[in-house]
């Protein structure tokens, strides 16, 4: 047992001795780092999960698979005119979206000064009208702004799980008035924890019965988006779009189409089946 102890330690070793530490703050309670291995530069907070991921000479690439899995929110409102991001990361999700949707206008969340300085000065986020950062809690953010949104990207994470206040019962309510009946709400949750994951998507269900998950891999992220419209999207409308998207945007929505799967008591698509495909 010692013997492999020792193996894994010296493992972990070589696999993070050619990194280069390239930030680390900590005046949000815990530790805030950039990393650099091989151009690819990654967001932690104290441990080895990666929260973020970008390579400077290739900015149209989303190098988290549960980032491009959120990204395949935007099938159920190919152009959002107003985008709300609860919590910041390296601002993956949010960089992309000002590339590539020039219309959009963006307001990000965040309560930690070391991620907005790290997103801003080691992942390329962009200073922009456009895109507006404000530092603040999510919770009380939410109790003070009234601006209506079109979609809601909801990804704040602590060192070990989601932060505190973002799992209440009552924010999905909040969400969803300010989504006016017409939005959606894209939700990172970690599937790890099946009763947390059961107990996100019942009290998401309550408030958007039209809800979809996309599963990112085994015991990982799911993406949980969730609606209020009077008529679902159809498989052949989602198909539609996605062809249109990848026409204009560098990404596969077509990809993630087949990847989405009607939740609980969320209403599946009227008048054709859900075709299920890997």
């Amino acid at each position: 047992m010692v013997l492999a102890e020792r193996a894994a330690r010296l493992i972990v070793m070589r696999l993070f001795s050619s990194e280069k530490r390239l930030f680390e703050g900590r005046r949000g309670g815990w530790p805030v780092q950039v990393f650099e291995k091989n151009e690819r530069r990654e967001l932690r907070f104290g441990n080895h999960i990666v929260q973020s991921a970008y390579t400077p000479s290739a900015p149209d690439v989303l190098a988290l698979e549960y980032v491009r899995a959120m990204l395949a929110g935007v099938l159920f409102m190919p152009d959002p005119e107003q985008v709300l991001h609860l919590g910041l990361g390296g601002g993956s999700l949010a960089r992309f979206l000002h590339d590539h949707w020039p219309n959009l206008r963006q307001r990000v969340v965040e309560i930690n000064p070391d991620v907005i300085e790290a997103s801003f000065r080691f992942f390329d986020l962009p200073v922009s009208r456009r895109l507006r950062v404000t530092e603040a809690d999510a919770v009380a953010f939410l109790a003070e702004n009234r601006d209506p949104c079109d979609m809601v990207f909801l990804d704040a994470f602590i060192p070990d799980g989601p932060a505190e206040g973002l799992e209440e019962a009552g924010l999905y309510d909040t969400l969803r008035r300010k989504l006016a009946g017409k939005g959606w709400l894209v939700n990172n949750v970690w599937g790890s924890d099946r009763e947390r994951l059961s107990r996100t998507i019942a009290r998401m269900a309550v408030c958007f019965p039209t809800l979809y998950s996309v599963s990112v891999r085994a015991h990982s992220n799911v993406i949980l988006i969730g609606g209020t419209p009077a008529q679902p999207p159809t498989l052949s409308q989602l198909t539609g779009r996605a062809a249109a998207l990848s026409a204009s945007v560098p990404f596969d929505f077509a990809r993630w189409v087949g990847r989405l799967r009607p939740v609980g008591t969320a209403q599946r698509p009227p008048g054709e089946a859900w075709i299920a495909r890997a």
